[in-house]
């Protein structure tokens, strides 16, 4: 049965990959890989998988060449193009390569400047794929684009030997799916690069050489797909934790909140046997102050680390932008704000020019965040003495 299996279609799998359906499987499986992760880029949005789509689909246009005419007949002149014209194919595929690997591994945010330097290189590499394929359509010389594709992979060498450096330099905590592809890819090609040499001079067909080609290939793209799949488990188990931590922290301010009320009901009832009617009323007005305290409390428990983490964040986004002085001038006026917020939570009661100062400070710091568009005015009415006015601390920012 092993024997039927290799000899399928009667050609020898490893003797003939082209010949034989080896090919025609690989090709199938990529184009269905490459339709899956295009669908999931749709439903999710997420730029990784629309890169591997396209990645794939860059390899089937690469290999289509390399089938024979009974399993491809190219006389429709958009197929002669996929047929003639590899190269290209080959040139897109390593362009979207990078794209794919910079973004699974987020280097634009570790090695800003280096991300830099490589897109200008990527840049050029796009343009080089251009020129390539304007000569092809133009002149139609196979010949010029293949020396042309000598300069590429020279090109393409010393790139990938800077690329390679910042993966391992890399702390993403999946990046070992992109090195391990990748080296495994670089192994079998190499190897496949050199026993093609040997069978030329031989005197021998090359065809069973390219075996070794798409074995780097398929474990490749199977690395690169299983990196995806961690990648989407990694991302939904930090937004499950995240998620956990809120609700473990909105029941903790629930459990606060009953304790205290019952504490308050306790010394009420106690209280309320053993006092008179005055001190009755006093003990009311109390618990219903304290009640109304804690609430306001555990709104700003609520909501103030809300506002904390959108800072932090816009912060973050501008020092990895690397737009250190929107980054200083935010955390200045962040850091103004939290203190006085600190400041202002030990009072039961403050100013109302303190107040209007602290909220006016607030809706600063969120214009900071969302470029200006929110329009802000605070007007007091002539005779009214804000030094004076005493009201409750942070009654205006949660609003």
């Amino acid at each position: 049965m092993f024997s039927w299996f290799i000899q399928l279609d009667g050609y020898d799998w490893f003797e003939h990959p082209h010949g034989s359906a080896l090919l025609i499987f690989l090709i199938g499986g990529w184009f269905i890989f490459s339709v899956y992760h295009l669908l999931l880029y749709l439903k999710n949005k997420n730029s990784l998988y629309l890169l591997y789509g396209l990645y794939l689909l860059a390899i089937i246009g690469y290999q289509l060449n390399f089938l024979r005419p009974e399993y491809f007949p190219y006389s429709n002149a958009t197929i002669k193009f996929i047929k003639h014209n590899p190269v290209f194919f080959a040139e897109v595929s390593y362009l979207i390569y990078y794209l794919f690997a910079f973004k699974f591994l987020n280097i634009k945010s570790e090695f800003p400047r280096w991300h830099r330097y490589i897109s200008i290189a990527l840049l050029a590499l796009a343009t080089f794929c251009v020129l390539s394929l304007l000569i092809f359509l133009f002149n139609g010389n196979e010949n010029l684009g293949n020396r042309l594709y000598h300069i590429f992979v020279i090109y393409i060498l010393i790139l990938s030997i800077i690329t390679y450096i910042m993966f391992f330099k890399s702390r993403h905590p999946l990046r070992y799916y992109i090195i391990v592809g990748s080296l495994l890819l670089t192994f079998f090609s190499v190897f496949s690069l050199l026993y093609t040499i040997r069978l030329q001079q031989s005197g021998q067909a090359v065809e069973p050489a390219y075996l070794w080609l798409y074995s780097g290939y398929l474990l490749e793209t199977i690395l690169f797909a299983l990196g995806l799949g961690h990648l989407q488990y990694f991302n939904e188990r930090e937004k499950a934790r995240a998620k956990n931590e809120l609700i473990l922290q909105l029941q903790k301010n629930d459990e606060l909140q009953q304790k205290i009320e019952q504490e308050l009901r306790a010394d009420v009832s106690s209280l309320t046997r053993k006092s008179e009617e005055d001190k009755l009323e006093n003990i009311r007005i109390r618990f219903e102050k304290e009640v109304s305290e804690l609430k306001v409390e555990v709104l700003r428990s609520q909501m103030n680390p809300h506002f904390i983490f959108n800072s932090l964040n816009s912060i973050k986004r501008f020092i990895i932008d690397n737009e250190q002085e929107n980054a200083v001038y935010y955390l200045n006026k962040f850091s103004k704000l939290i203190r006085k917020i600190l400041a202002s939570s030990m009072e039961t009661e403050i100013s109302l020019a303190e107040e209007l100062e602290t909220a006016e400070m607030y809706v600063n710091i969120e214009n900071i965040r969302f470029h200006d568009d929110i329009n802000y005015s605070c007007n007091v009415e002539q005779g009214i003495s804000i030094e004076t006015i005493r009201i409750p601390s942070l009654i205006l920012q949660p609003f």
